[in-house]
C-alpha cells in the first residue's frame, strides 16, 4: 500500500482511485485462491457477496461497509479527465480502508 509521501503533483482523487483498485484486487485474489473466477466488476459489494457465497470466508461487516464506499472512486474517477475533488479526510479513509482490507486478505489467505 501507499506508505510514505505523495507526489506533490498527484491529486487526492488519484490516491483514492488507487485505494479502490487495491481493495478490488485483494477481494478478487480471495476469489481466485478458492478457484472462483472473479467477475469483471469494480463493485466491492458484488465481490464481497461472491466471497461469502463461494468461499469459507466473509468480509467482516465493518470492513464491508467501509470498502463498499470505495466503489464510488472507481465509478467516478476511472478516467483521468474525470478526477474531481477528494478531501484529505476522504483520502485518509480510503487508504486506511485499503490497508484494513489488505490485512484481512493476508490473514484470510495466510500470507505474511
Amino acid at each position: 500500500m501507499a506508505d510514505g509521501p505523495r507526489a506533490k503533483e498527484a491529486r487526492p482523487a488519484t490516491y483514492a482511485f488507487h485505494a479502490q483498485q487495491a481493495v478490488e484486487k485483494f477481494l478478487k485474489a480471495v476469489l481466485v485462491a478458492h478457484d472462483v473466477a472473479p467477475p469483471d466488476t469494480p463493485d466491492i459489494r458484488v465481490l464481497s457477496i461472491l466471497i461469502e457465497a463461494h468461499t469459507p470466508h466473509e468480509l467482516p461487516e465493518h470492513l464491508y461497509h467501509d470498502a463498499a464506499l470505495l466503489t464510488r472512486y472507481e465509478m467516478k474517477f476511472s478516467r483521468p479527465t474525470e478526477l474531481g475533488a477528494v478531501t484529505e479526510d476522504e483520502l485518509d479513509f480510503a487508504v486506511s480502508t485499503a490497508r484494513h482490507i489488505q490485512d484481512w486478505t493476508f490473514d484470510t489467505l495466510s500470507i505474511g
